[in-house]
C-alpha cells in the first residue's frame, strides 16, 4: 500500500511538474498550413523530405460545420494533410486543398525569389540525401547542396549545407544541414 502511495505522488509530482514546464515554454511554431493545388504531389514532396502523414480529413462542406478558415472563396470540398517530422507536436507542415478556385502557384520566375516570397527552412541530417529523394519525385531545384556559413544572434559561428527547392505549388523551401556549431 505505501509503494502504491509513493508511485501515485510520483506520478503527481511528474504531471505537475511537466504542466509547469509547457506553461513556461516560449512560443513555438507547431504547424505552417500551406494552401496547395495538388495534395497528393504535395504530399510525395513533403514525404521525399522525411515528413510523414499524422492527420488526413477533407469531405464535403457541412452547412452545420463551416470552414473557420478566412478564405476568399466558400469550397464546397476541402482536405488538410498534417505532415510531422521528428516531433509529434511542433514544426508539422499543414496541407490544405479546396475544390475552388484553385490558389494561384508558381509565382517564382526565372528561378529567382523576391519580396513578398516565404522560405519555408527546414533541418534535416543528409541534404544530399534529400536532394536526391526531391530530384526522384520531379521536384524543382533552385539551388543543389552547398555549403554555408553563418553566425547565430549569440555570436556562435556555424556551417553546413543547404540546397533550395520549389513545392509543387511555388513555396520555397530550404533545407538546411548544420554540421559544426549551432545546436
Amino acid at each position: 500500500m505505501r509503494k502504491s502511495i509513493v508511485l501515485i505522488c510520483a506520478v503527481l509530482w511528474s504531471a505537475l511538474a511537466f504542466s509547469q514546464a509547457v506553461q513556461a515554454r516560449e512560443p513555438a511554431v507547431r504547424r505552417s498550413t500551406l494552401l496547395v493545388s495538388n495534395i497528393e504531389k504535395s504530399i510525395q514532396f513533403y514525404g521525399a523530405l522525411g515528413f510523414s502523414v499524422t492527420y488526413d480529413k477533407g469531405g464535403a462542406r457541412d452547412p452545420e460545420r463551416p470552414m473557420t478558415l478566412p478564405l476568399n472563396v466558400k469550397p464546397s470540398a476541402s482536405r488538410l494533410v498534417i505532415m510531422k517530422g521528428r516531433d509529434p507536436w511542433i514544426a508539422m507542415i499543414g496541407l490544405l486543398a479546396y475544390d475552388k478556385p484553385k490558389p494561384a502557384n508558381n509565382r517564382i520566375s526565372e528561378d529567382k525569389i523576391g519580396a513578398g516570397d516565404i522560405i519555408l527552412m527546414i533541418e534535416v541530417s543528409d541534404v544530399a540525401d534529400v536532394h536526391k529523394r526531391l530530384l526522384a519525385v520531379g521536384a524543382h531545384i533552385l539551388q543543389p547542396p552547398q555549403p554555408f556559413e553563418a553566425t547565430l544572434g549569440d555570436g556562435t559561428p556555424i556551417k553546413g549545407l543547404n540546397c533550395f527547392a520549389v513545392d509543387p505549388d511555388g513555396h520555397v523551401v530550404e533545407l538546411s544541414q548544420p554540421t559544426e556549431g549551432g545546436r
